[in-house]
């Protein structure tokens, strides 16, 4: 899977892998999750959280996920 779509969650982790395939109606997400070679396409609501003013950008993953949040990445 990892050739096709790429994980999102961060660094290496254990559990399964999500990569984001496309936006579905408000507050919904289309992601593709597997656990070593089985796919598996999952609807999942976006995540609320939003980061640290002055600019509070929203986390681009899916509610619950695990790790830090898309702002939290290093650049």
């Amino acid at each position: 899977m990892d050739s096709a779509v790429q994980c999102l969650l961060f660094g290496r982790h254990a559990g399964r892998h999500f990569g984001f395939l496309d936006s579905l109606e408000h507050g919904l997400g289309l992601w593709v999750g597997w656990l070593e070679a089985e796919p598996e396409l999952v609807e999942l609501p976006d995540c609320s959280e939003t980061g640290p003013e002055p600019d509070p950008a929203g986390c681009c993953l899916f509610a619950g996920h695990v790790e830090r949040h898309t702002w939290e990445a290093p650049l």
